[in-house]
């Protein structure tokens, strides 16, 4: 009986252990993250992310992030590698999705971004045909969580950006912005789950959808 009382506790203290050092590894890595002013910083944050999820094959929340950060780098490379990484990531992401219960939503949330890289780096190519499927995505992000900021935020930011070529106001979309702060500030995920985001919305807030001053008058 003691022998078999003493593998349980070993077993369970194995566990705990293996645990243990999933938490410290992500745990190390946002905090990098948090910290990091240089593109070659995000890049090393992607790549500890990465490191992550060749251990934990089965979570995507490593990967989603390796990703995440691997777009925005891509951001600002003028060559595609970057960008191209990501996306096979994210397929990456999506073959963990067929076998685990991964939040979709946050997905199609990813999925837009990068091709909101691919416009951003050549627009005169990608721009009106790829304009409608990242609206597309953020809807169907929208539509299977309401409460999601990140999908809310984005896709305010992405209209904001192309309103001068619709003829519309950017301004517009302020309602949205303001919306998607109040879903951050009210957002409680668990551990690891995705939470950025609200810093850009509130620069946004803080610029684009500043009122205006009014001259006094004299």
């Amino acid at each position: 009986m003691k022998t078999v009382i003493t593998s349980i506790v070993l077993v369970f203290a194995t566990f705990v252990m293996a645990q243990t050092k999933y938490e410290k590894a992500m745990d190390k890595t946002f905090s990098e993250w948090d910290t990091v002013k240089t593109a070659k910083g995000l890049l090393g944050v992607s790549q500890s992310f990465e490191r992550i999820s060749k251990v934990e094959k089965d979570n995507w929340l490593p990967l989603y992030y390796a990703t995440l950060t691997k777009s925005f780098y891509a951001f600002g490379m003028e060559k595609n590698e970057a960008l191209t990484a990501a996306e096979e990531m994210l397929t990456a992401c999506d073959s963990i999705a067929t076998r685990k219960e991964v939040n979709s939503s946050e997905l199609n949330v990813l999925r837009a971004l990068i091709l909101t890289v691919k416009v951003s780096k050549d627009p005169m190519v990608y721009g009106q045909s790829l304009s409608p499927k990242i609206m597309e995505l953020y809807q169907k992000a929208i539509q299977e969580n309401p409460n999601n900021p990140r999908a809310v935020y984005l896709n305010a930011q992405y209209q904001m950006g192309g309103a001068k070529f619709w003829g519309k106001d950017p301004k517009d979309f302020c309602g949205d912005i303001t919306k998607a702060i109040s879903l951050f500030e009210s957002e409680k995920p668990e551990q690891y789950q995705p939470k950025w985001g609200i810093e850009q919305a509130q620069q946004i807030q803080n610029t684009t959808c500043k009122p205006q001053e009014t001259e006094a008058k004299n």
